[in-house]
């Protein structure tokens, strides 16, 4: 994340250096002169806790309790690492890294050259040209092999003999028990999956499920109860995703499809880096020209794509139901049951493994006209539709073929796979049915037709600044090309732009879609989060019918709307949707197709792909085994998930673990930890520049009035020539919100002024950023809430206290206060908030730099019309009515959330 901060970045340290926990001696000290001096009282905490059940019954059992060499343990005879020998097939650690930069980053045409060079020659590498090192690095141990089938397709034409006329296309693609092999045993992992499944619940009496991993749902238990007690499952998720290998020319596409395992934390799963998902191979995608008749060349195309995969998955029909011993990444061998669980694809995609037809719900027999109805219809049957393609096949009447909307393949790849049952494999994609589906292609553009492109962008266009947030410079309606990122954005904002503008139950349907889709994005869920995700689905429903009257909709028989009713019972089966999301596909996509293909000549390139992937494994593999025997894997893992993740102690019976509300604290009381740059961007600004400047006309005031409050001893009277260290931000570490996200969040606070422009140099606007300020003035509305103690305030000024002027805590602010949150608006539900004032001015107070929560976002009350005088820079000084606008990002909305 980039911040305005002109030079001060680079004396930034990392964050965990620099963490202010404020205890005894430097905790706040004044008690506001407005409030009492009453603690406020902590709440129980047995709500927040957590307990882990194991699965009852034997599962995740070793066959033996002989420890084996791992992977890595495996290598340490062929490839010692000596400090004074070979370093593997190198000479040297130095060549080792030379090599595998040139490998990562290079064709052979530039590695060549680069290998000629006097420079590098004179080095004495013990390779001389790319086939050379190429040979060391296929000497390297790798992934699972590759394999090349040529499949024949007849195209229903004959040749000039009679014979039929046969088109040939190339398959490539691996053993996917040697992928699944080759996951289980990655010592990597070792500390970051599971064989055996659990329960989690909150509260002692656990009548609250907590759903997040795999392993905590509904799923593995039953596939559990249904193999051999010991036995070990392995939810194999399967993604697939037809792309572009090139954006810019030619028409050449790949069919990659990808294998993972759910026995692997989510966490992990998701990080491209960390190669939890493997690449299982390529569909053919060009294929299939010959057929002339359109018709018969899309049925050609299903069947071809069912055939592909049939052949990579044929290896789990076997290991599925009887189990393959393999060696685990703790040593230890265990019957393995690689059992398909999941098939991660966008709608198109979905309906192709299902095969039925785009206008129908892949999953369950709704009709196409029964798509907008909220209500559940009766899942697929898997044996059922089989049959049905086989009648269909065998030329018989099957009225239930065009009932239920299905296509002619008559020879599905999953008719065989063991425990699996496909129409219950496909999980939620936020990617492509709720950003991209439900939000951009529907919700945004029915609303754009009532509101007009010219107000909502005009809306957009006023947004006041936060850090990270997209500025639409032009609005939202010119964009041309869209992105789940631009798709996020707009989402931030849109319903405090929207208020005001279309009707309430407009508003209303606007705000019910918005909280499915961040109830959606939780990264943990409790059948709580789960009945509100319901309830918000409830609402839209009751409201969606405003869209048929203002004639911006006919009717709602939408496939990616009708996929909203199987989430909550995929996340209870399968987890949280952040980890089946297909944006982990598109990103892989860079890695394992776009990347190889212009690594290769563009001539016959699947076999240069695969050939260049192996290698690049080979380079990860030695990479990862180096660490290993260095002793840096298990913090490398760590690291890949976050440098922030916490990592919790492994959960055992009734193990409590406090994680499950927004501030484990219960009241939010306690002080920040928060870190400041190492040096002040104006170490010597004057206390009259500082008004001026900061605009903050009482700081010298509420200085005094600080000081005679906290330090009596003070006496001398502040000039406006005192000169203070004065900063342009500050960063706030966020408490921890599993719900939100595993990973510790920093937020950056800014109270920057205005840089005037000088002929050679563009100024910068001010940034003085609103926040939440840890305040005890009673407010009863928020009373037993998250927002109890919380009040906005704008900041102004972050400074310090010299210690010739006084020996207080140091770390102040300088704010400006709104009135506390009390107002709800009861269509949008956003708090709505006005300045605080006393003597004609605002409210302004100095206050520690413990007692700042977190920044928050203001949006103007734009009203039914919109004020052409306002634009993102004035509108803190021309608006005085703003509301607060809690969908800035998750963590925030959970905080205001749980306040309604």
């Amino acid at each position: 994340m980039d911040f305005d901060v002109g030079g001060e970045d680079a004396n930034l340290d990392h964050f965990a250096d620099h963490l202010h926990n404020a205890d005894a001696q430097n905790a706040p000290l004044h008690a506001p002169p407005h409030a009492p001096d009453e603690p406020p009282t902590v709440p129980s905490r047995e709500s927040r806790q957590t307990y882990t059940v194991p699965y009852d019954g034997d599962a995740g059992r070793p066959v033996d309790d002989v420890r084996r060499p791992t992977k890595f343990e495996s290598l340490v005879e062929a490839f010692p690492l000596d400090d004074d020998g070979d370093f593997g097939p190198f000479s040297s650690e130095k060549e080792w890294e030379f090599a595998e930069c040139i490998v990562e980053t290079m064709g052979h045409g530039q590695a060549d050259r680069l290998l000629s060079l006097p420079f590098i020659q004179d080095a004495g590498p013990s390779f001389h040209n790319s086939r050379s090192l190429y040979q060391k690095v296929d000497s390297l141990p790798t992934g699972p092999e590759w394999i090349h089938e040529v499949l024949s397709v007849d195209t229903g034409m004959k040749n000039a003999d009679g014979s039929p006329k046969l088109e040939r296309v190339q398959l490539f693609r691996r053993d996917s028990n040697d992928c699944v092999e080759e996951l289980v045993g990655n010592p990597t992992f070792k500390d970051h999956i599971s064989f055996k499944p659990q329960k989690v619940y909150t509260g002692r009496d656990k009548n609250t499920r907590v759903y997040k991993q795999m392993k905590d749902c509904d799923w593995w238990h039953e596939i559990q109860a249904k193999l051999p007690e010991g036995a070990t499952v392995a939810p194999v998720i399967i993604s697939s995703d037809e792309t572009m290998l090139s954006n810019f020319r030619g028409d050449k596409t790949a069919w990659p499809v990808y294998l993972s395992i759910g026995n692997i934390d989510k966490e992990i799963r998701r990080k491209p880096s960390m190669r939890a998902t493997v690449l299982l191979g390529y569909i053919p995608a060009d294929g299939l020209d010959m057929i002339e008749d359109k018709d018969e060349r899309s049925r050609a195309n299903w069947q071809l794509f069912h055939d592909c995969v049939r052949r990579m998955l044929l290896p789990l029909k076997k290991s599925g139901k009887d189990g393959k011993e393999m060696r685990c990444g703790d040593g230890y061998t265990r019957p393995i049951h690689p059992i398909l669980a999941a098939y991660v694809a966008d709608h198109p995609e979905q309906c192709t493994v299902a095969c039925c037809k785009n206008n129908r719900c892949p999953k369950c027999l709704a009709g196409k006209d029964d798509l907008g109805e909220n209500e559940r219809f009766p899942l697929r049957n898997q044996q059922r539709t089989q049959k049905i393609l086989e009648r269909k096949g065998e030329g018989k009447i099957a009225s239930a073929f065009d009932r239920e909307g299905l296509r002619p393949t008559f020879k599905p790849f999953w008719r065989d796979l063991p425990y699996c049952d496909i129409f219950d494999c496909f999980t939620p994609d936020l990617l492509h049915q709720l950003h991209k589906g439900v939000f951009h292609d529907h919700l945004l553009s029915w609303i754009r037709q009532i509101v007009g492109d010219d107000e909502i962008d005009s809306r957009f266009q006023t947004i006041p600044s936060y850090p990270g947030l997209r500025y639409f410079k032009n609005g939202i309606s010119k964009l041309t090309q869209t992105t789940g990122y631009e798709h996020k954005e707009m989402q931030r904002c849109l319903l405090s732009v929207l208020a005001g503008a279309a009707q309430t139950r407009v508003v209303r349907a606007t705000r019910a879609i918005l909280e499915f889709i961040y109830y959606a994005s939780f990264q943990t869920h409790t059948d709580d989060s789960l009945a509100a995700m319901q309830s918000a689905l409830d609402e839209f429903h009751a409201h969606k019918d405003i869209f048929i009257e203002l004639d911006v909709r006919e009717h709602f028989n939408i496939p990616k709307i009708h996929a909203m009713q199987h989430y909550i019972d995929m996340i209870r089966s399968r987890g949280t949707a952040d980890g089946f999301n297909t944006e982990l596909s598109e990103r892989l996509h860079i890695d394992f197709a776009k990347d190889a293909y212009r690594a290769s000549n563009r001539r016959d390139f699947f076999k240069q792909m695969t050939k260049w992937l192996t290698r690049q494994e080979a380079i990860f593999t030695f990479r990862k085994y180096i660490e290993w025997k260095k002793g840096r894997a298990a913090d490398n893992a760590r690291r890949a998930v976050n440098s922030n993740l916490v990592v919790r102690a492994p959960m055992d019976r009734d193990r409590p673990v406090d994680h499950l509300r927004p501030f484990a604290s219960g009241p939010n009381s306690a002080p920040s930890s928060y870190a400041l740059p190492k040096h002040p961007s104006f170490p010597h600004m004057s206390i009259s520049d500082i008004e001026s400047k900061h605009k903050a006309p009482q700081f010298r005031l509420a200085l005094t009035q600080y000081l005679l409050l906290h330090a009596p001893a003070f006496r001398r009277q502040l000039s406006i020539y005192d000169q203070l260290p004065v900063y342009k931000q500050f960063r706030v570490l966020l408490k921890d919100i599993p719900q939100v996200s595993a990973e510790k969040r920093i937020n950056t606070i800014r109270a920057i002024p205005e840089k005037r422009s000088t002929p050679a140099r563009v100024g910068t606007p001010e940034r003085f950023d609103p926040i939440l300020v840890r305040c005890r003035v009673p407010n009863d509305s928020a009373a037993g809430t998250s927002l109890e103690g919380l009040r906005v305030a704008r900041l102004k000024v972050i400074f310090t206290l010299p210690e010739r002027i006084s020996s207080v805590p140091t770390r102040l602010a300088y704010i400006e206060w709104f009135r506390p949150l009390r107002e709800v608006d009861p269509a949008s539900q956003l708090h709505s908030i006005t300045y605080a004032k006393r003597h004609g001015q605002n409210h302004a107070e100095i206050i520690p730099l413990d007692d700042i929560v977190q920044s928050i976002h203001l949006v103007p009350k734009f009203g039914v019309e919109f004020d052409p005088t306002w634009n993102r820079w004035n509108i803190f000084s021309k608006c005085d009515k703003f509301f607060v606008n809690s969908w800035i990002n998750l963590h925030t909305y959970h905080l205001f959330r749980n306040s309604l």
